[in-house]
């Protein structure tokens, strides 16, 4: 029998969930916040589903990501990452994906800048990983 979690903090909604997938002779367990899927995942449980909220409020929040896989964007990986740990990038959508399906190939924009443009948003994101990495030595 199919292993299904709900993890979502609206009590209402988390048992009408809950209810309707049980009517249809499915096993059904339940998580209120983002935090205690995480620890339930962590501990080894494994579910056939997960159906949750993209944002999952708490001490520690997450956010549901999903990480594509080139060349087929329709297969990738599922996971949480905590909101403070998110580096937000300035690129649009449809040229992240221009990115990713082409495996780099195709650099949204073109023109002589990309790559400068490139190099600045990738130190950007280095620059913002490494204010979140303590400096060896230093408590």
């Amino acid at each position: 029998m199919s292993r299904i979690l709900i993890v979502e903090d609206k009590d209402s909604l988390r048992t009408m969930l809950e209810e309707m997938l049980k009517a249809e002779g499915l096993r059904v367990e339940c998580a209120a916040t983002g935090t205690a899927a995480v620890e339930r995942l962590r501990a080894g449980e494994r579910f056939d589903l997960v159906l949750t909220d993209w944002r999952l409020p708490g001490a520690d929040e997450h956010v549901s990501v999903f990480l594509p896989c080139t060349p087929n964007p329709t297969t990738g990986f599922f996971f949480y990452v905590k909101r403070a740990e998110i580096i937000d990038l300035d690129v649009k959508v449809e040229d992240a994906m221009t990115l990713l399906i082409s495996a780099g190939m195709i650099q949204p924009g073109g023109g002589p800048d990309q790559q400068k443009k490139l190099a600045a948003m990738a130190q950007t994101a280095r620059a913002a990983q490494a204010m979140r990495t303590p400096t060896a030595g230093i408590p």
